[in-house]
């Protein structure tokens, strides 16, 4: 409802159009791909941080203070939940928003109206207490990246190019729309085998549908004909976002290297190198793309001479839109009533049991003819992301410490995600006894359901390690 009224009442869209864009924005192909991602929720919060951003700066001199000054607290105390709830929403936002206010900045001096700098001259004098509350809250709110984060940012394991080389766009992941979609998936999976079945493909389901590229190209061409016909203030910030939409795009493409333009950004740009998937960037974008949809549909049915006209291709536009995005694959990683009855399952630790880590028996590889969206394929692909995520559901559920987590950042040489491999115990043995870990530490073989330990730290030897890399590894 919220993204509705800020496409109906804030931009002024006509009624289909407002529920295309809705239905664009909250329910896109992008958007059910990554719902198992619960950071990603955070991506529904950009509308009401634009509808606060928004209502400030239409506060007028008869806006009273104290109700601008909640519009203002809202933007900020939003964009520090979205902060600190999703820092790749909010790192996309920020990147996103730096080509589109250059892009405005660029409209409104070709429109060279002297009228624009007076009124933006009065908009600041209006606004010019406001900083009285702004710093304040946003000094608060930078409290807790200053106490928890500034201190270790230089701690810990450091992102390499190779980390995130492959998740940056070949001209394929713009419309790679994933499996499920009704029109698109099976005709692009017969078409693009090499690319629909090639590694990390699962991170680059976020493209646009076909029939979505070619309304976004229409609606571009449609602002930049009324740029240059009439530079209203509508289309100058229309102009913007496609301006700031498009750079972006450019930005993760895909390259060679520093011939790649996401290099240059992640080597020297703060921030930039904690981002582990490039192409998640798409799903942000997925925000301006559906204003500049609603917009194209608001233009045709208000440019048509027949309001009935202008009803009808409006809402054959829009169905062609619901269609176009419409997924009937599942986006559950994580089933709820399995993971409780895995919990009610689990033999209780030993007593004094403090630390422990977790093994398991890799499951069957499928045949590589085997279809790889089966179950089975499924199981056998997300085995080490299950492994990781059990352990620390019996960390949580039992109140001790694990080794393990699922994360894209790893303690100082730590480099074992691969629970599967024989030498696991041993590895993690070695790193126990090189970080002088004491507590006693336990094993949990996933498979067994049954507890192992306490491991013997202080006797492992790098001679044993060595030998057991040739000859396997002992039972701890």
């Amino acid at each position: 409802m919220c993204c509705f009224y800020f496409l109906r009442k804030q931009l002024g869209f006509h009624l289909i159009a407002s529920l295309a864009g809705m239905m664009v924005i909250c329910f896109g192909n992008s958007v059910l791909h990554k719902l198992f991602h619960t950071q990603f929720y955070a991506y529904f919060l950009i509308v009401p941080l634009c509808c606060t951003a928004i209502a400030y700066c239409r506060c007028g001199m008869e806006t009273s203070a104290w109700k601008r000054m909640a519009f203002l607290s809202g933007t900020i105390l939003i964009f520090f939940w979205i902060l600190y709830t999703s820092f790749y929403t909010a790192f996309f936002l920020v990147f996103l928003a730096v080509p589109f206010f250059a892009g405005a900045l660029l409209a409104f001096l070709y429109r060279q109206e002297k009228d624009d700098f007076r009124k933006f001259v009065n908009w600041i004098k209006i606004r010019k207490f406001d900083p009285i509350v702004a710093f304040p809250l946003t000094a608060a709110g930078s409290v807790p990246l200053l106490m928890i984060y500034v201190p270790v940012v230089e701690q810990g394991y450091k992102r390499v190019w190779r980390d995130l080389a492959d998740t940056l766009l070949k001209w394929f992941d713009y419309f790679n729309v994933g499996p499920g979609n009704v029109l698109w998936s099976s005709w692009m999976r017969k078409t693009f085998p090499d690319s629909w079945d090639r590694p990390l493909n699962y991170e680059m389901y976020l493209g646009f549908p076909l029939i979505t590229w070619a309304m976004l190209l229409a609606a571009g061409l449609f602002v930049l004909f009324h740029m240059k016909k009439s530079m209203t203030r509508e289309n100058a910030w229309l102009f913007a976002l496609l301006f700031g939409m498009a750079l972006c795009m450019i930005a993760i493409k895909r390259g060679n290297g520093i011939q790649c333009t996401w290099y240059p950004l992640w080597k020297y740009f703060p921030g930039v190198s904690a981002i582990r998937t490039v192409s998640r960037m798409m799903l942000i974008l997925l925000f301006p793309a559906g204003i500049l949809l609603a917009f194209l549909l608001d233009l045709l049915q208000r440019k048509l001479h027949s309001w009935k006209a202008g009803w009808l291709v409006a809402l054959f536009l829009a169905l062609l839109l619901f269609v176009d995005h419409l997924n009937l694959g599942g986006v559950e990683e994580i089933s709820i009533s399995r993971n409780r009855a895995f919990l009610e399952s689990i033999a209780a630790p030993p007593e004094d049991c403090r630390v422990f880590f977790v093994t398991q028996k890799m499951p069957e590889k499928p045949p590589e003819d085997a279809d790889k969206e089966s179950p089975q394929w499924h199981d056998y692909a997300m085995a080490p992301a299950f492994a990781q995520m059990a352990a620390m559901e019996i960390s949580l559920k039992y109140k001790i410490k694990t080794f393990h987590g699922y994360t894209g950042a790893y303690p100082k040489n730590w480099h074992l995600m691969q629970i599967f491999e024989d030498l696991y115990p041993d590895h993690l043995r070695l790193w126990c006894k090189e970080n002088a870990i004491h507590e006693p530490v336990y094993r949990y073989d996933l498979t067994l359901n049954r507890w192992f330990g306490p491991v013997d730290i202080s006797s492992f030897s790098q001679v044993l390690y060595d030998e057991a890399q040739g000859n396997g590894s002992a039972e701890p």
